[in-house]
């Protein structure tokens, strides 16, 4: 993936620069800069487009894909808009199969736009549901139980709510029978239309001890098979799950509000039980130390889970790498001001301070 960033010193035309809130990609004179069209090589063969939407244009001349974006048009577009378009063309033919999250990225990595757009306009979360896209991970919390425990054996007692209104607090322990708990990750890895759910790689924490593995103990993402996109939906009111996962052969089966697996007629559901935990995250390196934070996570959020109290305490040392074309490139800024810690993670960036 093209996506990534950095805070450090360097020639404008060599990295990211914030200018405000607004960041300005490398080769871009400055925020108020004309758009201009870029140009990315693709496969031979004769391909139609239709007319420019919403502000992004994308036709094919010499051999070349040629992307037009009008800067103020393209901001006024929903949530996921521009990944949604970019898949529509794709499964029309315009674009090379497997291409339209790079041809995204390409689109956003040409415009300055404010810090938290990017994320905005390619993953769409409305009515509690998440798109799963590269690079984002599902991160699974399964707790593992004393052999010859009951798979429906409850994990949790001494349940207490603390609190009022918006504030409240859920505290609880394990049962006897839980001796650990493992975690996972799964990620999206691509396949001629869409991606798999794949797993990556497991901890398993017991007795206070970690012990890695290189796949999970639990695959709940079986029946996804065959599926090629996906949205993940957390629980609303009650119900006998943590979160449903469901899957689709294209985005545009996507729309209808799902409450149950019943609700999805194709068959490609999942429902997490309640003693599973699920958060999408995004893969990231922070002090030389590769982790995962949530996605939607940005700088100062990532600073904070460190222990650090007040992020803005860092800006001095603070230095952020963002991924630009494949490459890793710094991105600049003012330590003085604070807009650096608003910055979204798109994964892959590289935070040192």
């Amino acid at each position: 993936m093209w996506l990534s960033g950095c805070a450090a010193k360097g020639p404008a035309n060599n990295s990211y620069r914030l200018a405000g809130n607004i960041l300005v990609p490398p080769g871009v004179a400055s925020a108020e800069a004309p758009v201009k069209p870029v140009a990315l090589p693709v496969a031979a063969g004769k391909r139609t487009c239709p007319p420019a939407s919403g502000g992004v244009s994308v036709m094919y001349r010499k051999g070349k894909l040629v992307l037009t974006v009008d800067r103020e048009a393209l901001l006024k577009q929903s949530d996921g808009w521009l990944g949604s378009r970019m898949r529509e063309l794709e499964s029309a033919g315009c674009l090379d199969a497997g291409s339209a999250d790079l041809v995204a990225q390409a689109m956003l990595q040409a415009v300055p736009l404010p810090v938290n757009a990017g994320l905005r306009l390619l993953r769409p979360r409305t009515n509690a549901q998440t798109a799963l896209e590269p690079p984002m991970q599902l991160r699974l919390n399964t707790p593992i139980l004393k052999q010859g425990t009951p798979e429906d054996a409850p994990i949790l007692q001494d349940a207490a709510t603390t609190g009022a209104g918006n504030s409240l607090t859920v505290t609880a322990s394990f049962t006897s029978s839980v001796v650990g708990v493992e975690t996972s990750w799964f990620g999206l890895e691509k396949k001629t239309s869409g991606y798999s759910i794949v797993p990556l790689r497991a901890e398993r924490s017991i007795g206070g001890k970690v012990e890695l593995a290189d796949k999970p103990s639990v695959n709940p993402f079986g029946p996804l098979q065959g599926a090629a996109f996906y949205r993940l939906i957390f629980k609303a009111g009650d119900s006998d799950f943590t979160a449903l996962v469901i899957g689709a052969k294209s985005e545009q089966e996507f729309g209808a509000t799902v409450a149950s697996c019943t609700d999805w007629k194709n068959g490609f559901c999942v429902g997490l039980p309640k003693k599973y935990g699920v958060n999408p995250v995004v893969p990231v390196t922070v002090n030389g130390k590769q982790t995962t934070v949530f996605a939607g996570d940005n700088i100062g959020a990532v600073i904070r889970q460190s222990g650090e109290r007040q992020p803005a305490s860092k800006l001095m040392s603070l230095t952020v790498k963002k991924l630009f074309q494949g490459q890793l490139v710094p991105v600049t800024f003012d330590p003085a001001q604070q807009d650096i810690l608003s910055l979204i993670l798109l994964g892959g960036e590289v935070i040192t301070y």
